[in-house]
């Protein structure tokens, strides 16, 4: 096969000097290369861009990057970096990820065989530090091949499905683009393609703030995408539920004995038993609540999108 394809990879940056000559180091390992890479900086504070711009001097593929100091978002960044593409295929990535050497092989083999024009990776957690290992055992099943739907992780689009269905979303104020834009196309009947053998190593996270960090711009996502009513009623719920237990935990300390019947049932909905990792599950719950209702501020109606907004930015 051919080491070079009709594929552009668009690929954001903020701030990643010390990541991102591994992560263009991954790229270059696999058993065909984009024909380009399109790097868009966010406005980075750091020297990402001389970074970047030095390894772009012995690169095996093309780099351009784009940087004027302006801060740009992630939509912002992706949606230019497919505008400037000249290939009819677009191949998002993620620097927070690396890839098996087949991936591009992959998603080009499933092209080839499919009139679909989106084929998404699958995802595996990495494991770097204990709290790693616990995270992906409860919220990735361990180190099991994951489908997790179309993300941004990795993700090839023809250029096609962009003109015709709008560009991602630019006005969310962290992240959420990727969920709403592939919740748009499923919402158009366009057909997403989950390639099993095109894997994404996922860095999920390592540590208890990077975990907390994550749980906020969450948050904030969903505040902007999901209906107000929908995530105060999940509020409200999680909250009874810990004012019944603290209730009857109080009048009768046998109450305790539910504790194991509740990780068992978890365990059953995750398919995992660890024990450890299940508490980390049940404590999110409530960690969700918390950002949930500290940035409630987020739930003004003009971060909103709407069905019928015009995408194209």
């Amino acid at each position: 096969m051919d080491n070079r394809n009709d594929i552009t990879a668009v690929v954001t940056t903020f701030n990643d000097s010390k990541s991102i000559v591994d992560f263009l180091n991954n790229v270059s390992k696999q058993s065909v290369l984009p024909d380009k890479m399109i790097i868009v900086d966010g406005g980075s504070k750091d020297n990402t861009v001389d970074v970047i711009e030095k390894y772009a001097l012995t690169s095996k593929f093309k780099i351009e990057v784009v940087s004027d100091n302006k801060r740009r978002n992630i939509s912002e960044g992706i949606n230019t970096g497919i505008k400037l593409a000249k290939t009819e295929w677009i191949l998002i990535l993620g620097t927070g990820n690396s890839y098996n050497p087949e991936m591009i092989e992959q998603f080009i083999t499933y092209r080839k065989k499919s009139k679909a024009q989106v084929f998404y990776s699958a995802i595996i957690g990495v494991n770097d530090t204990t709290f790693g290992y616990i995270f992906n055992q409860y919220f990735l099943r361990g180190n099991r091949i994951q489908d997790l739907d179309a993300s941004n992780h990795a993700v090839l689009v023809h250029k096609n499905v962009f003109v015709e269905n709008g560009y991602f979303w630019e006005r969310f104020i962290y992240a959420g683009e990727d969920f709403e834009f592939f919740a748009r196309l499923r919402k158009n009947n366009i057909e997403l393609v989950y390639v099993k053998e095109a894997i994404s190593f996922w860095d999920t996270p390592q540590n208890w703030k990077d975990y907390k960090k994550k749980m906020r711009v969450n948050s904030i996502a969903d505040w902007q995408i999901e209906d107000k009513s929908k995530i105060l009623l999940k509020c409200y719920s999680q909250l009874l539920l810990l004012l019944m237990v603290v209730i009857l935990t109080i009048k009768t300390p046998l109450t305790l004995l539910l504790i194991p019947f509740i990780i068992v049932v978890s365990g059953i909905k995750k398919k995992t038993f660890n024990i450890i990792s299940i508490m980390l599950g049940l404590y999110n719950r409530y960690l969700m609540v918390y950002f949930y209702l500290k940035n409630y501020n987020y739930s003004k109606e003009e971060y909103h999108f709407k069905i019928d907004e015009t995408y194209d930015s």
